[in-house]
């Protein structure tokens, strides 16, 4: 899973190049050759994180590379928050020597960590050789699901090939074929994610009227769409209560070689099933997990009562506006632009593939049709949380667990009476806040001058009445999220941050600076239940200003 992690800053450092290239002139060279570096190192991550599992060695160099991307991304935003502050304090610095010399000191001593990141992937690529990692696609996997893998697409490959011999008239390729004219076929196709790939299959068959079928399995609903020759499409619903009990025996009990619970079990057991809804991903999760415990009243009594609180709380918990996510997204860096689309037409693309492919829900329509709240169910949430956690890229704390590595990216803390500022902090990019969190007027301005490399800072619900001047420190601030804060007066500071995208103002009642009219890329800014007499003069919206 570190892959993801070295892509996203190969993306950064592609887009660095282009919008940053005067202020990274310096050192324009060894950034590309550190991206370089990564690049080759990308190609192996895939199939070193397969055998992370059993492999101790492997799994630490996985660590290496993830980590040497993190650092070279906390040493090139420091570099750009220089060069930035350079850029603004000039006449500052002129009348301020020491200032000056200050900041090329630093400004200096970041150039000489960035050579110091070349030397470092080169140590990590030697480490590879000595591994013996391949690259992804490369033999040395004794799996049968490997195997599979690679021969299905052959096998499609082969038939797309004959399709397109039949129709240049070409008779090896319907010779290949022949021997299916005299007779009944069954084909099935497993998983399929594309619908080219159906139409190929389907032309290259001959259709003799015999009762000759297909059966096709998918999670993509886009792929259905074209298949009008197939006489019904099936949508699978959720289990029916006797099919959800079998399906939770067959989970709990396969070590025992029985299907069957035990009568003194069966009650509780049927209690645990319902809270499951029928859903298929959640039965085998949970029944998967029950088989490793003590098949005892009170060890099942107790998972009843934790999964019943755990699902309640998800159907309220889980839940974000599809437009909040998309932004959140955009502003963390996730999205690239493709095909002359932007940013956040991406976005959208993404929410339909991830609703297409059923890890996501729709949990209200807009007056469009379209999705406006989607719901992460609470299986694939837990899944994420323990992926994240596993990356060290972000945790979730509660009050109770607020564990974090120095290295964490992001952080959401909810419903905690209190959160501990400390100076591992410094190397988050997203801190969410939601709930209950207690404060002095001296915690938010400590809080932030530990944050300078945020990109999203949300702080929904927690009262804070007067924001501190040092948000206008946060020079790579793209979201801002200060929905029923209670926030009166928003400092003049706020227009320093000149990557601002989103600032999410609902329930202001203040009165916006002139100062927001810099903000430059400001695409979304929400002053809803806002009077009118607050917006200054002159304020001009910049196009494309909206959700």
């Amino acid at each position: 899973m570190a892959a993801p992690g070295v892509s996203f800053l190969l993306q950064k450092l592609d887009k660095l190049l282009v919008d940053e290239a005067q202020l990274l002139s310096a050192v324009k060279d060894d950034i590309q050759w550190i991206k370089d570096a990564l690049k080759g190192m990308k190609m192996f991550l895939k199939n070193a994180d397969k055998k992370t599992e059993t492999n101790e060695a492997v799994d630490t160099w996985v660590g290496q590379v993830r980590d040497l991307a993190y650092y070279a991304e906390d040493v090139l935003d420091k570099f750009i928050e220089i060069a930035r502050l350079q850029r603004r304090e000039f006449i500052r610095r002129l009348m301020s020597p020491a200032s000056f010399i200050k900041e090329q000191y630093i400004k200096h001593e970041v150039a000489t960590k960035i050579k110091r990141i070349r030397a470092r992937a080169d140590d990590i690529a030697k480490r590879k050789e000595r591994l013996n990692l391949q690259m992804e696609g490369d033999g040395g996997s004794s799996s049968d699901a490997l195997i599979a893998r690679r021969a299905y697409p052959q096998v499609i490959s082969s038939l797309l090939e004959m399709q397109t011999l039949h129709h240049r008239g070409e008779t090896s390729g319907t010779k290949d074929i022949e021997y299916l004219h005299d007779k009944r076929y069954l084909v099935v196709l497993d998983d399929v994610w594309s619908e080219i790939l159906w139409e190929g299959v389907e032309n290259a068959f001959p259709d003799l009227h015999n009762g000759s079928r297909f059966i096709i399995t998918t999670r993509m609903a886009e792929v259905t769409s074209p298949m009008y020759v197939l006489s019904a499409v099936y949508q699978l619903e959720r289990l029916s209560k006797e099919e959800a009990w079998s399906l939770f025996c067959k989970n709990v009990f396969w070590r025992e070689n029985t299907n069957s619970c035990p009568s003194e079990l069966e009650e509780v057991g049927r209690l645990i099933v319902e809270e499951c809804d029928g859903l298929p991903l959640t039965i085998v999760a949970i029944g998967s997990t029950m088989s490793k415990t003590p098949k005892t009243m009170h060890s099942w009594e107790k998972i009843r009562r934790s999964l019943a609180w755990e699902l309640n709380k998800n159907k309220e918990d889980y839940k974000i506006s599809r437009s909040k996510l998309i932004r959140l997204w955009v502003a963390e860096g996730f999205i690239k632009r493709r095909g002359g689309l932007t940013e956040i037409e991406v976005a959208k693309d993404y929410i339909k593939e991830l609703l297409d492919r059923s890890l996501i829900q729709v949990a209200k329509t807009g007056f469009t049709g379209q999705a406006k709240v989607i719901r992460v169910h609470h299986v694939i949430r837990k899944l994420g949380l323990s992926i994240s956690e596993k990356e060290i890229f972000g945790t979730f704390c509660d009050g109770q667990n607020n564990q974090f590595s120095d290295r964490t990216r992001l952080i959401s803390v909810q419903n905690a009476s209190s959160f501990p500022i400390e100076n591992k902090l410094s190397r988050l990019r997203t801190f969410l806040m939601f709930g209950a969190v207690e404060w002095s007027p001296s915690y938010l301005p400590q809080l932030l001058s530990y944050l300078r490399y945020l990109r999203v800072l949300n702080l929904k619900g927690i009262h804070v009445e007067s924001l501190s001047n040092e948000v206008g420190h946060l020079v790579h601030l793209r979201y801002l999220g200060l929905r029923d804060t209670g926030v009166k007066k928003l400092p003049k500071s706020l227009e320093n941050l000149r990557s601002l995208q989103t600032l999410d103002l609902e329930g202001f009642e203040g009165e916006l600076s002139h100062g927001i009219t810099k903000l430059k890329a400001l695409t979304y800014l929400n002053v809803s239940q806002f009077s009118v007499e607050g917006i200054p003069k002159g304020l001009r919206f910049p196009n494309g200003l909206g959700d």
